[in-house]
């Protein structure tokens, strides 16, 4: 559409120069402004303009030019100064860009990259939406004897931003020909990496798409490369603009090749996706293998972690005291990216000597005769550290060593120089913020992690035995 041009009057400049008291008046001579009327003029390249992204980062897409303002006499300086403003701000100095300019200079242009970004960085405005702008050019005379009303000129202009292709999403979905049930589902983003998001779905043959909004604008994450399913491997994937009658992509699609609950992770800051089949082993929980009291002996006891305790100084007794080896219940979750990543995100724990177990106590038919036996919590089976020799091998083994061949093995650690020494009650101060190495096993039950106050968000990386604690 077309801008009007607005501009300073005449008449508004006299008036602004003459004062109400005809007495007064008799003081000034404004004959002068009569004399010099304002010859400034002000136009845009274009009054409506489009940004594109793949637009050269050097090229100007908006010029403003003007006129020289009137002449004066060589007693005063004259110089340009522009403004940059959202035309609803109104050239609030809090707001408007302002450039004094150099002599002679008569035009001001812009490049895509220093709209979209003035646009939506410095205005916060949204990509889905058109922007007017508003560009005022002031010419400003100094020193001389007299006062010299500024020439004055603004011009509009509506500029729409463009989409960027952002890895980036305020809300994430699944959809597409193999999505049972629901047409779309959300995709939550796991509690233990801002960037990855993830989901457990229930799919069938066909083409699995995944739309995504940001800003208000829908975009899909695409393979890079149209391609066969690849089961549990990351695949390089590029965003794609929807299509104008609000249609997926023709390459937006993944193949999934049949029916079952598949895991979707989609990395944003990797580029990449990943999707695990209903037969993938990586489907599967942490599952150990351990054997009470650590005698290898007993029928060995499986357990499938999915939950922890907190043993130590951080648990409560039902009583009330402090330093409860049974431990209390941690209400971890299990990460939707990685079964065996279970996450603490709670109220903060007591600080101190801490570890987390798995088994607390157990009743089950260790001798394989019918009866069962019970094991109280010095059985127990925990993740804690453990510790390095000199020789940068570990002390434990996870079950304990038959140090005296009779076929049961003590819970001392590994040999070293011909001497067995005892892995228990070993303590390791925390490092917030930086993943720790973890051991598991019934055999490093004294061992435990000494724990700032304050923490309350722990991520447990079972699978390559590592932690994680944070204060958030």
């Amino acid at each position: 559409m077309k801008k009007t041009l607005i501009y300073s009057g005449v008449i508004a400049v006299i008036a602004a120069g003459l004062v109400s008291c005809a007495n007064d008046y008799e003081k000034y001579d404004n004959s002068y402004l009569l004399d010099n009327p304002e010859t400034m003029t002000l136009q845009a390249s274009s009054s409506v303009l489009e940004l594109f992204e793949d637009t050269p980062a050097d090229e100007a897409v908006l010029t403003f030019t003007w006129t020289p303002a009137r002449e004066m006499s060589d007693e005063y300086d004259l110089k340009y100064i522009t403004y940059l403003d959202l035309k609803v701000n109104g050239f609030d100095e809090n707001s408007a860009l302002r450039t004094v300019e150099n002599p002679g200079v008569f035009e001001k242009s812009y490049t895509t990259e220093q709209l979209q970004n003035y646009i939506t960085e410095n205005w916060g405005q949204s990509v889905s939406e058109e922007t007017t702008l508003s560009f005022k050019v002031v010419a400003t005379w100094e020193g001389g004897t007299k006062y010299i009303m500024p020439e004055v000129r603004t011009v509009d202009v509506d500029v729409q931003p463009y989409k960027p292709l952002v890895f980036d999403a305020d809300v994430v979905y699944v959809s597409g020909s193999a999505k049972t049930g629901l047409a779309k589902e959300t995709v939550a983003r796991t509690l233990e990496n801002e960037y990855r998001y993830a989901k457990v779905v229930t799919l069938q043959q066909g083409e699995l798409t995944i739309p995504t909004e940001y800003d208000g604008v829908v975009q899909y994450i695409a393979p890079e490369v149209p391609a066969d399913f690849v089961d549990g491997e990351p695949v390089p994937a590029r965003m794609l603009p929807e299509n104008p009658d609000e249609t997926a992509p023709e390459e937006a699609g993944w193949t999934i090749p049949g029916s079952g609950d598949y895991r979707v992770v989609v990395d944003m800051e990797k580029k990449t996706v990943t999707i695990y089949s209903p037969d993938n082993e990586f489907n599967n929980p942490f599952t150990v293998e351990w054997y009470p009291n650590c005698n290898l002996s007993y029928k060995p006891y499986t357990t499938t972690v999915t939950q922890l305790w907190i043993r130590g100084d951080g648990a409560i007794k039902p009583d009330g005291g402090t330093w409860y080896e049974l431990g209390n219940p941690l209400n971890v979750k299990q990460s939707e990216a990685d079964p065996q990543i279970l996450v603490y995100d709670g109220a903060a724990l007591k600080s101190g000597r801490n570890s987390f177990a798995i088994i607390s106590q157990l009743e089950y038919d260790a001798n394989g005769d019918g009866t069962k036996e019970t094991f109280d919590c010095n059985n127990s089976y925990v993740f804690a550290p453990t510790r390095v020799d000199s020789d940068g091998n570990g002390y434990h083994d996870g079950q304990g060593v038959d140090i005296n061949g009779n076929g049961i093995p003590s819970d001392k650690g590994d040999e070293e120089d011909g001497v067995y020494t005892k892995d228990a009650n070993h303590d390791e101060s925390v490092t917030l913020g930086v993943w720790m190495d973890m051991d598991g096993g019934p055999d490093i039950r004294g061992n435990y992690f000494k724990t700032p106050s304050g923490l309350n968000f722990i991520v447990f990386d079972l699978r390559n035995m590592k932690v994680k604690f944070e204060v958030r």
